[in-house]
């Protein structure tokens, strides 16, 4: 489909979604409506030799230059329909040059084409699209072209200016029409450029408002990140005074020992490394992030290593997702705060639970008909009727206050949604609560035609 064609339906069908697409469609509707009247005055010829009574030529010179005009502009316009411009003026001037010819050539006053000048100022009215200022030239330059007509004729001062003035009325009555005409147009302009205006500012908000719930999730995990981060840090530190101690000694270390220290500060300090690489990843706005496909099994190990130290509160948890799982569509950072936040929730839920084994938590997933399916289970106490109905509501949390924004599980299906997917929740048989998050496959674009060793078919 070329892009005329596209706007055109677009345009009909209300589906422009930008500014610039809905003022390209009515530029496009307005060279489309220059076209059309050029090549239907010229082709108008016809007319003429029905009039006349035989065919002939001498009014074509006339038709041509009139439709000509025209389809030039149509084809060669440019200008924004709210803006300015001297093309409906041009045809105007041309018009009322060329009409009164065509006239004269078919019989004069007698002609049945002289009655259409009382109607050419609100033909303009119509395909002028607000320019009062053409309105206005054709309503002056019309009048004149009647009485010239009219005089030509023998018709006499008074009866020329008779039709002058009716001629004068029908332009008064076009010019008021494009005047209200531009007045809706200009409206409507303004009203489209509030709307889009209001759209980009709620996708702001809405961009923002995740963010402000990533960090404030981060929040409640940065205590324990600390702590997390000060276990390794140390190790490497207390290997490091070792060493400075023999050296202040002027011992030195054994070769197995001093390999042993080094290995044990390398594993310390890739911990804190990427400790910080989970919190860096996780904090960053990837919201316009080009690949929205991520791996379900790396996001499960990533949002259990971000909320280890939460989860190192005495609660057992249970990774069962498959690493060969495919690929799904929603971005990794959205993934891992959908993930984060069910995990987080799952242990304020089991904070408290009676199970004989303690506190509980299941990650598995499947796929399933082009999707991938992801449960996160608990042995909590489960979710009360009433919670549960409005569980996805924005705001609406069950925790004290202060402690939950609300915001979670209602960005969660956001998210969620957003990519085609679900989640929702239920009660477990054996009490406690499970989320299950549903995402639709994200295949590579070659598996459709490509296949052999290595690529799933």
């Amino acid at each position: 489909m070329n892009t005329v064609t596209r706007r055109w339906l677009q345009r009909l069908g209300g589906f422009a979604s930008t500014e610039g697409e809905r003022v390209a469609g009515r530029l496009d509707a307005i060279r489309a409506g220059y076209v059309f009247c050029g090549i239907l005055c010229t082709a108008c010829v016809v007319l003429d030799w029905a009039i006349l009574g035989r065919v002939t030529l001498t009014t074509l010179p006339a038709r041509c230059v009139w439709g000509g005009t025209m389809v030039l502009l149509g084809l060669f316009s440019r200008t924004p329909p709210d803006e300015q411009s001297w093309h409906a003026t041009i045809v105007a001037v041309v018009t009322a040059f060329c009409f009164p010819v065509l006239v004269l050539q078919t019989g004069g006053a007698q002609s049945p084409l002289f009655f259409w000048n009382i109607a050419i100022p609100l033909c303009f009215m119509a395909i002028a699209h607000g320019d009062l200022r053409a309105v206005a030239v054709s309503t002056v330059l019309n009048a004149v072209g009647v009485m010239v007509i009219v005089g030509s004729g023998g018709g006499g001062l008074v009866k020329a200016a008779l039709w002058g003035g009716l001629s004068v009325i029908a332009g008064v009555t076009g010019m008021y029409g494009t005047y209200a005409h531009h007045r809706v147009l200009q409206a409507k302009l303004r009203h489209e450029r509030e709307r889009a205006e209001t759209l980009r500012q709620l996708a702001e908000s809405e961009r923002r408002r995740g963010r402000f719930e990533r960090l404030a999730l981060l929040g409640q995990l940065a205590a324990g990140v600390a702590h997390e981060i000060n276990n390794p840090l140390a190790y490497v530190s207390s290997n490091l005074r070792y060493l400075e101690e023999m050296g202040a000694r002027g011992e030195t270390c054994a070769p197995e020992e001093l390999a042993e220290i080094h290995r044990e500060s390398r594993l310390g300090v890739a911990r804190i490394n990427q400790i910080v690489r989970d919190l860096m990843s996780f904090a960053r706005d990837d919201s316009s992030d080009a690949d929205t496909r991520s791996s379900t099994a790396e996001v499960v190990a990533e949002a259990l290593r971000l909320g280890r130290p939460k989860l190192q509160a005495g609660v057992r948890v249970i990774d069962e997702v498959p690493a060969q799982l495919a690929p799904v569509r929603l971005a990794k950072g959205r993934f891992v705060q959908v993930v984060l936040n069910l995990l987080t929730n799952a242990v304020d839920a089991t904070a408290a639970t009676a199970a004989p084994n303690g506190p509980e938590l299941r990650l598995s997933a499947r796929e399933h008909e082009e999707t991938v399916i992801l449960h996160v289970e608990d042995n909590g106490p489960g979710i009360p009727e009433h919670v549960l109905e409005r569980l996805f509501e924005p705001f609406f949390t069950t925790k004290p206050t202060g402690l939950g924004t609300g915001l979670g599980l209602a960005l969660c299906r956001e998210y969620v949604e957003r990519v085609g997917g679900t989640i929702t929740a239920e009660n477990r048989e054996g009490g406690g609560a499970r989320f299950i998050v549903t995402l639709p496959m994200e295949r590579p674009a070659s598996l459709g035609s490509v296949s052999g060793p290595g690529v799933a078919a």
